[in-house]
């Protein structure tokens, strides 16, 4: 019986491991262009990846239109199944992670996780779908996907999103030069 369960245990550590290596290669990972709900504003430039435990996270590492110091304080100390130790409403907006424990479907598919919306601090259950260069990002308030709202996203690059935030730092450095 001993030997059984130690196959068992080496099986299931074998599966977790194979499959959280093949998910990193996943149509998912990767930088995207979040764009609002008008399908044509952007909005910012998110990492997704996968975790050591085999789930997708994401987190936002340039906001157009946000300070680069802002602070997540519209939203709450804690979440259900956070998995960031601190009060998450003194985290900084940058860096933090917003989406979490997104669940492997199948290659570019991935559901039930949870995504903070960094603008009212509310909690949704997010899933997202990959299909070429576009990414369907859906937030609902029940794990269903039914009562919420989708935004399609776009793949891009980190050199980008360097690019277009040392851009706008640049005319905001202009701006305040031309006030002074």
């Amino acid at each position: 019986m001993k030997k059984l369960l130690m196959l068992l245990a080496v099986v299931a550590l074998t599966f977790t491991f194979v499959t959280a290596s093949t998910n990193s290669d996943d149509p998912a990972v990767g930088v995207w262009l979040s764009v609002a709900d008008d399908g044509v504003t952007p909005t910012g430039y998110w990492k997704l990846y996968v975790a050591e435990n085999g789930t997708l996270f994401g987190e936002m590492i340039y906001a157009i239109e946000e300070a680069l110091d802002e602070t997540l304080s519209l939203c709450d100390e804690s979440y259900r199944d956070y998995p960031v130790e601190g009060n998450v409403s003194e985290m900084p907006l940058l860096g933090t992670t917003l989406m979490y424990n997104l669940n492997f479907k199948k290659e570019g598919e991935w559901i039930r996780g949870n995504i903070i919306d960094p603008d009212d601090g509310k909690i949704y259950y997010v899933r997202v779908k990959v299909e070429g260069d576009k990414m369907t990002m859906r937030g609902s308030i029940d794990k269903a996907g039914w009562l919420g709202r989708s935004q399609t996203w776009r793949r891009t690059t980190m050199e980008r999103a360097i690019e277009s935030r040392d851009n706008l730092e640049t005319k905001a450095q202009a701006a305040t030069m031309h006030d002074m």
